[in-house]
Order: structure tokens, then sequence, then C-alpha cells
């Protein structure tokens, strides 16, 4: 499973994190909110089996994105869900 590090460059970007316990259903464990700020530099880990969402809160906003796993790998590990199934955005 695919380990993401996220980092603020600009702006503010709500992430959104969900535990899925099974991915070909969707069934959903926790769900964790984050505001990340770039003004606050700090880096969000996104742990293997959870499923993730952004949202930009303001028109800079932009992320440096790094994953434990090769391009080829990580297509591998995607998984698209509708944008509501777990989260009213």
């Amino acid at each position: 499973m695919e380990t993401k590090a996220i980092i603020p460059i600009s702006g503010i970007t709500k992430i959104v994190l969900v535990g899925i316990t099974d991915f070909d259903t969707g069934l959903k464990g926790e769900t964790f909110e984050f505001v990340l700020d770039a003004s606050l530099p700090t880096v969000l880990l996104v742990p293997g089996g959870y499923a993730n969402g952004l949202q930009a809160k303001s028109i800079n906003s932009s992320l440096m994105i790094f994953s434990n796993l090769k391009l080829d790998e990580a297509k591998n590990d995607d998984y698209r869900f509708e944008k509501d199934l777990f989260y009213n955005w």
C-alpha cells in the first residue's frame, strides 16, 4: 500500500483521510480532517490503507506530495471513489 507525505507549498488546503477497511466495497473506517497552511510548515503523513481527498481553501494553494512507491507501482494502488461517498464536502 502507498504511503504519502504531503507538504503545503503555498496557500491553505483541507485534506480528509478515510481509513478504508475494504477497498473492493468501499467500506470505511475512521475519518480525519486536516488543514495545511504553508505559513505554518508541516508534513502530513498518510499511511497506507487511507483514501484521501483535497480541497483548496485559497486561490494559490499548492502541495508537494511524496510517495514510498515508484510511479508504475502507484498506478496499481489507485482506487477511485465518488467524492461524497465518505465525506460531505
